[in-house]
């Protein structure tokens, strides 16, 4: 019997940054095939092309399966990072 397909699961704050990420290599399903009782029901799943572009850039959001990026405040300005969503990089 070949391998399931791996499968990616991250866990999101309210504003899209990742807290968590799952990996079916680590936590593979059980043997009825319902996802590891480890992983949290609100992990969602993600694509590793997804995983991949979260892990690389920490300022990466995930919203309504989308990544997009917090757009940075402009040198000595008075605000902080924010919740300001820019740029839409993908799909689920």
């Amino acid at each position: 019997m070949a391998d399931p397909e791996k499968k990616f699961y991250g866990v999101f704050d309210t504003e899209g940054r990742a807290t968590a990420f799952y990996i079916s290599d680590i936590y593979p399903p059980q043997s009825n095939g319902d996802r590891n009782t480890a992983i949290p029901a609100a992990a969602v799943e993600i694509t590793n092309e997804q995983w991949q572009e979260l892990l690389a850039n920490p300022q990466a959001r995930f919203v309504d399966g989308a990544i997009v990026y917090a757009k940075p405040p402009m040198p000595g300005s008075q605000y902080s990072w924010g919740p300001t969503l820019v740029e839409v990089v993908g799909t689920g």
